[in-house]
């Protein structure tokens, strides 16, 4: 199972969020790319262990034995979860900041003189320099895809224009790569006791502190599949 990519990050991140960060954005081809990437497409198969109850729209919390040590306490959105596998974004762990400016004036966008900085997130070990805007509702795009719990994706830069100008969605994450399960693998890692199933809080995910957000979560715990 692959999530298909979303915008690439682009050389001028590079030194100022973090080594992890992939290089090269292609704002030609965005279009066409963020097509693709909200339509996830996932190679299909059966999965005898989906029991038919899917994680979309909640968290999914790294228990206290994580034995993953890139995993361990983080907070996930689940974006897809089905036989075909599951896909989803980490939300609390900030990896940097780029200024309006400089994000903007690399993906083609005049920048204007708005001052700010856009706080990017590491969203998983998965396409580390796709792009994706995590957010409420209040503000879609044609290009945005709607999620369970009134959330919404996209990978539109537009959006983010709209955010450095005071006109963006009220809340929102700005997310560089995304974790993946192909099918069946994260109910393995379920039984296991590596993951807890968490009902989602909108609270927890945009206006806690990142340091916080993975223990206000387990607080929330429920029975994991």
């Amino acid at each position: 199972m692959r999530f298909v990519t979303g915008l690439s990050a682009f050389p001028a991140w590079r030194g100022t969020i973090s080594d992890r960060l992939e290089p090269a954005i292609s704002c030609r081809s965005a279009a066409a790319v963020l097509y693709l990437s909200l339509i996830a497409l996932f190679v299909a198969w059966p999965s005898a262990l989906f029991s038919g109850q899917t994680l979309e729209g909640r968290f999914l919390v790294a228990s206290p034995t994580m034995s993953d040590p890139y995993f361990a306490e983080t907070v996930i959105y689940m974006i897809q979860h089905d036989a075909n596998g599951a896909m989803g974004l980490v939300v609390n762990r900030p990896v940097g900041a780029v200024p309006y400016a400089d994000m903007l004036d690399n993906l083609g966008i005049e920048a204007g003189e708005e001052s700010g900085q856009f706080q990017i997130y590491g969203g998983g070990p998965v396409e580390r320099g796709s792009l994706f805007i995590l957010h409420t509702a209040d503000v879609v795009t044609k290009a945005s895809q709607a999620l369970k719990s009134a959330l919404m994706l996209s990978s539109d830069p537009g959006i983010l224009r709209r955010i450095a100008m005071g006109e963006g969605p009220r809340s929102y994450l700005v997310v560089l790569g995304y974790a993946g399960w192909g099918p069946g693998q994260l109910e393995t890692e379920l039984d296991r006791g590596g993951w807890e199933s968490v009902e989602f809080d909108e609270k927890i995910l945009f206006d806690m502190a990142d340091e916080i957000k993975w223990e206000r979560a387990l607080q929330q715990q429920e029975i994991a599949l």
